[in-house]
């Protein structure tokens, strides 16, 4: 479940990177929990969306002609919710900004993959 919050998060950014733009990625420990931040240059999110976000079809931008309906971030927080994560929007530095935040005890590092471990079930 986690791969697919960071797969979802990425895509939103490489969808929304302008055409000279960045995406930079960070992973930050603290004491009890991670902190993976994925930010891009291009679009940032509007004031309406970051005071409401997370509501599903609330489009954000229109992108090639395509309306993007924020099935994305949607399901990424939900998801995030049930691992008991959050998730957090901003604009910071002339880039859109989301930050996920997990239990370390959820997180188990591979150096191929990142995997969720609930009582010692991988999924």
């Amino acid at each position: 479940m986690f791969t697919r919050i960071v797969q979802n998060i990425l895509k939103n950014a490489v969808e929304h990177v302008d055409q000279e733009g960045k995406i930079i990625c960070s992973v930050v420990e603290f004491t009890s929990e991670v902190a993976i931040t994925i930010s891009n240059t291009g679009s940032l999110f509007s004031n309406d969306y970051l005071k409401q976000k997370f509501i599903p079809f609330r489009v954000n931008k229109q992108q090639d002609g395509k309306e993007h309906f924020s099935l994305g971030l949607y399901m990424s927080d939900l998801m995030i919710k049930k691992m008991k994560g959050r998730i957090i929007l901003k604009n910071e530095n002339e880039q859109a900004t989301v930050s996920i935040y997990v239990k370390k005890a959820q997180v188990v590092t591979d150096p191929d993959t990142l995997t969720l471990e609930n009582s010692g079930r991988n999924f």
